[in-house]
């Protein structure tokens, strides 16, 4: 049983009424986006300070919240019929090489 995908504190994968997928149904999809984007934002701000030998498992959560974000956005654009290459394309600050611009 792993800390990030899933903990049995929070109910576990198989559990129909673990915590996220209660969240995720009874939150609207705005509503729950917001609550991914605040738990990442938790999970990286808070990283390595609560626990110092939690740092890679506090990052992995941030990373599971974020992508866990992405899908519900893809969905909804998915559903709505658009394309990802007509999404608003925000201005890369580094080229390919991580360098910056």
């Amino acid at each position: 049983m792993s800390n990030v995908n899933h903990p049995g504190h929070y109910g576990g994968e198989l559990d129909p009424y673990e915590t996220i997928k209660v969240l995720e149904a009874k939150l609207s999809p705005d509503e729950f986006r917001g609550f991914c984007k605040g738990n990442a934002i938790k999970y990286l701000d808070r990283a390595g300070k609560k626990d110092k030998a939690k740092l890679l498992e506090d990052f992995e959560k941030a990373g599971w919240y974020i992508a866990r974000y992405a899908a519900h956005l893809r969905a909804d654009r998915a559903a709505a019929g658009e394309d990802e290459d007509t999404e608003r394309r925000v201005p890369r600050r580094v080229n390919d090489r991580g360098e910056r611009l």
